[in-house]
């Protein structure tokens, strides 16, 4: 008979802990009680942390037996209730059969040339031959490109749209924003008009493009919106004006600081392995497709996961993984970093090398950038595209090397789950058609 566990149980202090150390803590603390540990959150009450692969496929493999849906936080209150991030069950299935589509294959190649022009028109502005913090000008670049390829802004247009949703993204991210989700059910959040203030600024704004869309059915654009906006669901409907607006609002919102905090670690492990910073020059250079960009993506989200943790969901009643005993109402969240570094599934975790992804592929369970099972991000394989083609515009247009302190940047933690490289990822550029002479400007 196989022995029953309980995992170490800590109080309130170790959030406290976590917050005053971060991801070492969380590691030591995995070191000190095993591959389960449990803690209490204000707000959101016990949770156990895991890192060990066979866990998170236990508890994802009976995710609907065993788990309750897990509330995702401000993020999900800005995107709308019926937000692929917001739903469960067949009704998130749904929307998540109709958002694959335009996020992949044909449709997506369509708009590598909008992505590279992007990147091209932000490296115009970057200083030369002198540090830089690279992670700003990634994340208004990724951001311009998320507006084109979900809704067709382009031009002249983008300055309209920028300031609302940087104002919303920067509320989001307050500390005081926390705290009010943390008090959600005592009525903080329906109060909170300046957050509605500026979430309805930002669907004004997707809700008159859908509006101009409807008018002029021939004008739908062969962007993302365009795409949801001809789809219909298994009965034949089209998803409503709201549901719209929501999907658009879950994208813009959930995929735009990953997607450039993810680029901007790339870009500073590839600054530390000059081996690694070589091939994929070489690659860019030759255009001879992207299979080395998409290694090298693969194994910066490994070694520095954007997202601290990936909710799994809530335990509806007691429950067992492995030998340990879940108790109910647990949340159930994967620390990504610990889970990436385990030597079982990544020989020599603490080594870069992008190569472990080109021929095979990780163990189920055991890489979760993007989630896993039915809430496996469908922005996947758009994200993995946009890193290959910036990181080659990049090269092809100039050389990158790390400043003359080039020791690995810490990781710093934003907003309670996003880990910034410390120092914003800094950068030396220069352009490659100065790279034979001296310096241009």
């Amino acid at each position: 008979m196989t022995s029953q566990m309980r995992p170490a149980r800590l109080g309130i202090r170790a959030l406290l802990e976590y917050q005053r150390q971060g991801e070492t803590w969380i590691e030591r603390t995995f070191d000190r009680y095993g591959p389960i540990f449990t803690m209490w959150n204000p707000g959101v009450g016990r949770v156990a942390m895991l890192r060990d692969a066979d866990h998170v496929r236990q508890a994802s493999s009976a995710r609907e037996r065993l788990l309750a849906p897990f509330e995702g936080g401000p993020l999900d209150l800005a995107a709308g209730p019926r937000s692929i991030l917001a739903l469960e069950g067949s009704q998130h299935l749904q929307v998540r059969k109709l958002l694959l589509p335009p996020l992949r294959g044909s449709a997506l190649e369509r708009h590598r040339a909008l992505m590279s022009a992007a990147v091209s028109r932000s490296m115009a502005s970057w200083p030369v031959g002198v540090p830089f913090e690279l992670l700003p000008h990634l994340s208004d670049t990724v951001f311009d490109i998320f507006l084109g390829v979900l809704l067709g802004v382009e031009g002249d247009r983008l300055a309209s749209w920028r300031a609302p949703f940087a104002a919303l993204r920067a509320r989001l991210h307050a500390p005081s924003t926390q705290v009010r989700y943390m008090m959600r059910r005592t009525g903080a959040v329906a109060a909170w008009r300046s957050f509605h203030r500026l979430r309805e600024r930002c669907v004004r704004l997707i809700g008159a493009e859908i509006e101009r869309r409807r008018r002029d059915p021939a004008g739908q654009g062969d962007d993302v919106l365009g795409s949801l906006m001809a789809a219909r669901t298994p009965s034949g409907s089209e998803l409503t004006d709201a549901a719209l607006c929501d999907q658009m609002m879950a994208l813009l919102l959930a995929g735009h600081e990953t997607t450039a905090v993810g680029l901007a670690w790339t870009v500073e492990r590839l600054l530390r392995h000059p081996e690694a910073l070589a091939r994929l020059t070489a690659e860019a250079l030759a255009g001879d497709g992207e299979a080395f960009a998409t290694a090298v993506a693969c194994e910066a989200l490994r070694q520095r996961p954007p997202v601290a943790f990936k909710p799994l969901g809530v335990t509806r009643h007691a429950c067992r993984l492995g030998p340990y005993v879940i108790e109910p109402r647990t949340t159930l969240l994967v620390h990504l970093r610990s889970l990436h570094h385990d030597a079982r599934h990544f020989p020599a975790p603490s080594a870069f090398r992008p190569e472990r992804f080109l021929d095979t592929r990780p163990a189920p369970g055991s890489w979760l950038p993007f989630g896993l099972g039915a809430h496996l991000c469908p922005g996947k394989p758009y994200t993995m595209a946009q890193s290959g083609a910036l990181l080659h515009t990049i090269l092809r247009g100039g050389e990158l090397s790390p400043p003359p302190d080039a020791r690995d940047e810490p990781i710093e933690r934003a907003h309670m789950v996003i880990n910034h490289p410390g120092r914003n990822c800094l950068v030396t550029y220069r352009p490659r058609a100065d790279l034979a002479g001296p310096l241009s400007r």
